[in-house]
């Protein structure tokens, strides 16, 4: 009979999430330069671009949420482009562009490095609205 996977307890649970959170909010923190915080508040960390708007408001980029369950990575550069990436990073992703972690995997956090990095070179709102032109144009 195969041996029982052992779940951490809550609290156990509560601090590697944590530092999941943190280690996850240290790639956005790299970005400083290029992203503000738009909100901060406990378990929540939302990253707009300097100086760029869409339809008046700042333009959402990434963001890092503590849940009941998991930690998730947000990055508006996958869901708006067409990205390649790894099949493990994949199967972490929920939606178009969530990501959903329970552990630090310093591989997988290495690639939405490299993924934010790359999705912030054309990332703007003219971009944006071009992009959600097209979107309103194949819909109909």
């Amino acid at each position: 009979m195969p041996a029982k996977t052992v779940k951490p307890n809550r609290q156990e649970q509560a601090k590697q999430f944590e530092s999941v959170y943190a280690r996850l909010c240290e790639l956005l923190g790299k970005h400083k330069d290029k992203l503000s915080v738009g909100i901060q508040k406990p378990g929540t960390i939302w990253m707009s671009v300097n100086g760029e708007t869409y339809r008046g408001k700042p333009l959402f980029y990434a963001g890092v949420r503590m849940g009941k369950n998991y930690v998730s990575y947000h990055l508006m550069a996958v869901y708006m482009n067409k990205v390649k990436m790894s099949p493990e990073l994949k199967r972490r992703m929920q939606g178009k562009g969530c990501f959903n972690f329970t552990s630090i995997d310093e591989k997988l956090f290495g690639e939405l490095d490299k993924l934010t990095t790359e999705g912030l070179k054309n990332y703007n709102g003219k971009i944006l609205e071009k992009k959600m032109e097209a979107l309103k144009k194949k819909q109909l």
